[in-house]
């Protein structure tokens, strides 16, 4: 939901990473259903840069860079969803 309805907004490109692996696949199937039930992004305030009306995570953070470990963190923050 826009928390200003007829404000226009803006948003922006990402990139997640996820293992090549059947963990990856599931985390992959799991985050296709929470971008089908509206539950990837909304439209807030970024943290990042301060700014209003613009495209954000909505509790459903993703993995943007290709270093580092996140699956079981991730599993279990989709399950929750």
């Amino acid at each position: 939901m826009h928390p200003n309805p007829g404000q226009p907004y803006s948003g922006t490109r990402r990139s997640a990473y996820l293992p090549n692996n059947a963990e990856g696949n599931e985390i992959c199937r799991l985050l296709r259903r929470a971008f089908d039930a509206g539950l990837v992004f909304t439209v807030g305030r970024s943290n990042t840069t301060g700014r209003d009306n613009v495209v954000i995570w909505n509790d459903i953070h993703h993995k943007t860079r290709p270093a580092g470990e996140y699956v079981e963190w991730q599993m279990a923050l989709l399950v929750v969803q």
